[in-house]
């Protein structure tokens, strides 16, 4: 309660949602909402601690983005990070998408551009950060089961919308969208269990300080 927090995000609407669910924190240390971009806004350096879960796959310009990030970390402050991990291990995003897949279209190539995988490599990460001026870099293996919704309907109506599987139906034509949701729906049930339909979720956790 005696710190305070800085809250940046380059979304209108995700700051919204996160004043939203803020506001029934009692007793919480205050926060500031920033819009910016955190790859390039000048921060005043004077963070102790920096957090993001699943944002920083999405830096054009990654290693001045990081030091960026180092400069906004007082001298010693620490920074902790969670991203995917490889495209095909993490099964909550690359199995439905498989299962949309043409047969003979081959599974897409990772690039090395912005985008979820972007930061999968954990070797190539860590080696990021040092680049961008972090000392005492580490990494971690989370695996966890994501639970994607209480039934096979609700699971693949948050398919529908993100992740790989979601871009396949939104670019498919009416008829094929219909049918795609029937796949995913049949396949799902596989992965249904007593706290609804639940996939791997393979991610990184990064922790380095300045």
């Amino acid at each position: 309660p005696r710190g305070d927090l800085l809250a940046v995000d380059v979304s209108a609407p995700m700051l919204a949602h996160g004043r939203a669910r803020a506001a029934g924190l009692d007793g919480a240390a205050p926060i500031a909402w920033c819009r910016a971009d955190a790859s390039t806004h000048p921060f005043a350096g004077d963070r102790d601690l920096l957090l993001s879960r699943f944002g920083v796959m999405f830096f054009a310009e990654r290693v001045s983005a990081f030091a960026n990030l180092r400069r906004a970390l007082k001298p010693g402050g620490r920074i902790a990070f969670l991203t995917w991990r490889r495209r095909e291990e993490v099964e909550w995003m690359h199995a439905p998408a498989d299962w949309l897949a043409e047969p003979d279209e081959p599974a897409p190539a990772e690039d090395d551009g912005p985008g979820p995988f972007a930061l999968g490599d954990g070797e190539a990460t860590c080696r990021l950060l040092v680049a961008a001026g972090f000392r005492g870099v580490e990494r971690m293996v989370v695996d966890r089961a994501l639970t994607l919704g209480a039934d096979v309907e609700a699971a693949a109506a948050l398919l529908a919308e993100h992740g790989p599987a979601g871009h396949i139906i939104r670019e498919a034509e009416l008829p094929r969208r219909a049918a795609a949701e029937a796949i995913l729906c049949e396949r799902l049930g596989a992965h249904m269990g007593p706290l609804g339909v639940t996939m791997g979720a393979a991610c990184w956790l990064y922790t380095a300080h300045s």
